[in-house]
C-alpha cells in the first residue's frame, strides 16, 4: 500500500515538473509578435459587378465578357488588395498557364514545374490596357505617393502576402525571437515594405519567410532581406512538383 502511494506521489510530482517546464518554455521560448496598424487597401469590386461579372470574394466569374479569349487568360480574378493603387481604375488579374517556364512572361510566376503567370488589365476611358510586364506596370502606376499605394504596388509585383495577425502553432520550429506583422515605412527615396512568403516547391521542410522590399518613388522594387521565421514539422515529408 505504501509502495503504491509512493508511486502515485512520484507520478504527481513528475507531472507537475513537466507542467512547470512546459509553462516556462511557453513563456520564454515563444516568439514575440510586434503588431502594426493594418492598412486598408481593399479593392472595391463594384466595377466588376457593373461589367456583368459574378463576384464571390476575390474571384470574379467574367466568362461572359470577351476578355478571356482576347487577352489569352485562363482565369480573371479580382486582385482584392490592390485598392491602394493610383490611378484608381478598374483592374483585373489575368492568369494563364505557361507551357515553357524558361520564358520570362508576366509579372508574377506561381507554381513549381507547372507554372501560372499573370498580368493585369486596367480599364481607362472605356478601353482596356494590358499591363503584361513589370515595366508596363511601373510606367502606368508611378510615382508612388503613399504607404497604401506602396503596399498594393509591392503585392502586385511579387508573390508575397500580408500578415496582420500572427499566431504560431506551438509545435512549429521557430528561427527568430521577434516577428513584425505587415507594415510599410516611409524611408529616404521611397518605402520599406514588410511582407511574407512561403517556400512550397520541392521537398520539405517548407519554411515561412518574412521579406523586406525597398520601393522607390518611381516604382523600382528590390528585395533587400529575406528571413526564415518558422516551419511546420508536419510538412517535412511533403514534396510539391
Amino acid at each position: 500500500m505504501k509502495k503504491n502511494k509512493n508511486l502515485i506521489v512520484g507520478g504527481i510530482i513528475t507531472c507537475l515538473v513537466i507542467f512547470i517546464f512546459l509553462m516556462i518554455w511557453f513563456v520564454f521560448a515563444r516568439v514575440n509578435v510586434i503588431e502594426h496598424d493594418q492598412l486598408d487597401v481593399t479593392l472595391d469590386p463594384g466595377f466588376a459587378i457593373d461589367a456583368g461579372c459574378v463576384v464571390n470574394d476575390a474571384v470574379a466569374d467574367c466568362s461572359m465578357l470577351p476578355l478571356l479569349e482576347k487577352y489569352n487568360c485562363d482565369n480573371l480574378n479580382l486582385p482584392m488588395q490592390l485598392g491602394g493603387l493610383v490611378p484608381q481604375v478598374p483592374i483585373f488579374e489575368c492568369t494563364y498557364f505557361n507551357d515553357d517556364p524558361s520564358t520570362s512572361e508576366g509579372l508574377v510566376r506561381e507554381g513549381c514545374e507547372l507554372t501560372l503567370d499573370n498580368k493585369y488589365l486596367v480599364k481607362e476611358s472605356g478601353v482596356f490596357i494590358e499591363l503584361d510586364s513589370a515595366e508596363a506596370f511601373m510606367t502606368y502606376y508611378q510615382p508612388i505617393d503613399s504607404v497604401e499605394e506602396a503596399l498594393s504596388y509591392t503585392l502586385a509585383l511579387t508573390g508575397s502576402y500580408t500578415e496582420d495577425e500572427i499566431v504560431i502553432p506551438w509545435n512549429y520550429r521557430t528561427y527568430v525571437d521577434e516577428i513584425d506583422t505587415t507594415y510599410v515605412k516611409a524611408v529616404d527615396g521611397g518605402y520599406l515594405v514588410h511582407l511574407f512568403d512561403y517556400g512550397y516547391c520541392g521537398c520539405g521542410p517548407h519554411p515561412y519567410f518574412s521579406v523586406d522590399y525597398m520601393l522607390t518613388f518611381d516604382g523600382q522594387l528590390t528585395e533587400v532581406e529575406r528571413t526564415r521565421i518558422y516551419e511546420d514539422p508536419s510538412s517535412d515529408g511533403l514534396c510539391v512538383d
